[in-house]
């Protein structure tokens, strides 16, 4: 008799455990949480026009450095996700084409399992798939890296744990925006900022370096870093140099995994609004872009002595449409000779069509592109954001340049311990600016595909997703 009791007792503890397992988002017994990670070389086997500012005459003349695709693989014992940084200022939905359906052919991953982010680098070749060499690179170099880095990622996939931690640059990050002596705002892109008028910055950056540490405990397994930055990776501005490269983010993922002996990859957080120079004259760098990603590295490298151990758990991944109201154009504005001049554009290049848009009254040649795509948005324009989780950290990707204060918002009122920002994602949407973007009647604002309050809707639609995923 006794024996059939304990027989019972160990039946009942047996599917308590179970259920507990279930209810509180658990591994299943064999799903350990495994983790990968791969980088390929996405070199053009030919010339290339540049990215940045969209000018069709600026083509490579040369590279600096390597640029990369890196994808992380994690996976738990029914689901695998493709996290992807990728070297290249945007990634529009004309420029992706059929890219997750490659990559979902070749590895058997859905293609809603696919992430693909970009860090934002305006030296990669350009987007604009009628430009220089760029169809050719799309559908040859880009491709191949990105098949190539899944299926070695996964070949890599290991047991491994997570650890959390944030950190905080000084003096690297700098706002696009400031304030003029005459009470003014102006920046870099609005065609009115003068050095010399210049009283302070508008606001206060936000230097925050978030770190996820995918430890493995395999020998011949490299320990796994991501981490990010929220500003544009613009070292070298949009004419300054005719050279392929990676910017800053390159060099920072080298520092750290020379000096961590890791696997590093970069990804550009919530920077819409932020920049790694400074036009404020009282502020200096004294940096190369090499010397500034090693800064950054060195950020990351000392906050990877103080990480938080957070616990393994399912990987699972939502995808929600936000019908964001659109950014309508400027009535006053004259939309005809907006058009011929963002035309002549694709002809004559930036300088002389900038010049000649300024000189009719408009704040820039990419006023003039706003003006023109704005007339033609229907009401709503859909925007996908996708959130990540994985036991207790969890991602917030985005498919547009976020404001820093949007980024803050969902980091601070997160239920995760971390919720790790990645952005120009999955598409591409535009700039989001926060209700005092607008405000300032920044380029960012006049230049945006969606209306004043779009950014603070996006942001509270992350916590609506982020605690679904974490069950509250």
């Amino acid at each position: 008799m006794k024996r059939i009791i304990c027989i019972l007792l160990l039946l009942v503890f047996c599917t308590s455990l179970c259920a507990c397992n279930d209810a509180g988002g658990e591994i299943k017994n064999g799903g350990e949480l495994k983790v990968g990670f791969a980088r390929e070389s996405m070199m053009p086997e030919t010339e290339v026009t540049i990215a940045g500012g969209e000018d069709p005459n600026r083509i490579s003349q040369g590279y600096l450095e390597d640029i990369t695709v890196s994808c992380v693989a994690m996976a738990d014992n029914e689901n695998t996700v493709l996290l992807y940084t990728i070297d290249m200022q945007c990634l529009t939905s004309g420029f992706l084409g059929n890219s997750k359906q490659n990559i979902s052919k070749a590895t058997g991953i859905p293609e809603s399992n696919i992430m693909l982010t970009a860090t934002h680098n305006h030296g990669s070749p350009s987007h604009v798939m009628t430009h220089t060499g760029i169809s050719a690179f799309q559908s040859g170099p880009f491709q191949d890296a990105l098949i190539n880095s899944a299926k070695k990622a996964i070949e890599d996939l290991s047991v491994a744990t997570i650890s959390i931690g944030e950190t905080k640059t000084e003096g690297m990050v700098f706002v696009r925006h400031y304030k003029m002596k005459d009470g003014s705002f102006a920046g870099p892109s609005y065609g009115n900022l003068v050095d010399s008028e210049i009283e302070a910055q508008a606001y206060d950056s936000d230097e925050t370096v978030q770190i996820i540490q995918f430890a493995r405990a395999a020998e011949d397994k490299k320990d796994i870093v991501l981490f990010n930055l929220g500003v544009h990776a613009t070292y070298f501005s949009s004419t300054a140099t005719k050279n392929l490269g990676s910017d800053f983010p390159g060099p920072a993922r080298d520092y750290v995994e020379d000096q961590a002996d890791c696997h590093a990859a970069y990804f550009m957080s919530a920077g819409g609004d932020q920049t790694p120079t400074s036009r404020y004259s009282a502020i200096t760098h004294n940096m190369d872009y090499k010397t500034y990603g090693q800064k950054l590295g060195q950020y990351v490298v000392e906050g990877l002595r103080d990480m938080t151990a957070v616990e393994s758990g399912k990987v699972k991944i939502t995808e929600e449409i936000v019908a964001a109201p659109s950014n309508k154009p400027d009535p006053d504005k004259n939309l005809v000779r907006a058009g011929e001049l963002w035309a002549m554009f694709q002809s004559v290049g930036y300088a002389a069509a900038n010049t000649m848009a300024r000189n009719e009254g408009f704040k820039s040649i990419y006023e003039c592109r706003s003006l023109v795509m704005s007339a033609n948005f229907p009401a709503t324009k859909n925007v996908n954001i996708n959130v990540v989780s994985v036991g207790g950290v969890s991602f917030a990707i985005f498919s547009g340049e976020m404001f820093s204060s949007t980024g803050r918002y969902i980091r601070e009122n997160s239920p995760y311990g971390m919720t790790f920002v990645a952005t120009c994602a999955n598409g591409y949407n535009g700039y989001f600016p926060d209700e005092r973007g607008y405000g300032y009647g920044c380029y960012e604002a006049y230049s945006s595909y969606v209306a004043k309050g779009t950014a603070e809707q996006i942001g509270e639609k992350y916590i609506e997703m982020l605690k679904e995923h974490k069950g509250e």
